[in-house]
């Protein structure tokens, strides 16, 4: 019985470590204006679907992949911009997949990091999943000063995808 107990905890304790922990926050006086100018993501996330954020890169202390969840919803349906709109209808603003040029398969996704010195950005990272060994394709940081929020739109046809920024 101890056992069982101890097996339970250890597999809620791996769901909850694995559970994204970015938090977004949005001046509540600001929903229906420019949102993106008065909101803040903290990351608190370890691992990036299921790599650890340090080989991605040693300097991140904390990191998350963004998603419409992490979001107030305030800003997720509602007001001029709404995030559920922007990449079309059940697509995420903020990950896509598709074929390199070679034909293998990529993950691209956008996300925030938190160095351990206190520095709040965002990145783009791009994954193979099916390649053997070392997944990251690349990483690059995206954000630079207040820019709080980048997101993708895939093209139609799946053969590329473009970044848009809304910068304060």
């Amino acid at each position: 019985m101890r056992g069982l107990i101890l097996a339970a905890l250890l597999l809620l304790s791996a769901q909850t470590a694995a559970q994204p922990t970015l938090q977004v926050v949005v001046d509540a006086e600001h929903h229906a204006q420019a949102w993106w100018m008065y909101a803040t993501l903290e990351p608190g996330g370890r691992m990036l679907r299921g790599i650890p954020i340090g080989e991605f890169d040693p300097d991140w202390c904390a990191a998350d992949e963004l998603t419409v969840n992490a979001f107030p919803e305030a800003v997720r349906n509602d007001g001029p911009w709404p995030l559920a709109r922007l990449a079309g209808e059940g697509r995420s603003p903020f990950s896509t997949e598709g074929r390199s040029g070679a034909g293998e398969a990529l993950e691209v996704f956008i996300g925030a990091y938190r160095t351990c010195s206190g520095e709040r950005r965002n990145f783009l990272a791009v994954l193979a999943p099916e390649r053997t060994g070392r997944h990251i394709v690349q990483v690059e940081s995206i954000s630079a000063g207040k820019a709080v929020f980048q997101y993708l739109v895939a093209d139609a046809d799946g053969t590329g995808f473009r970044i848009y920024s809304c910068l304060a």
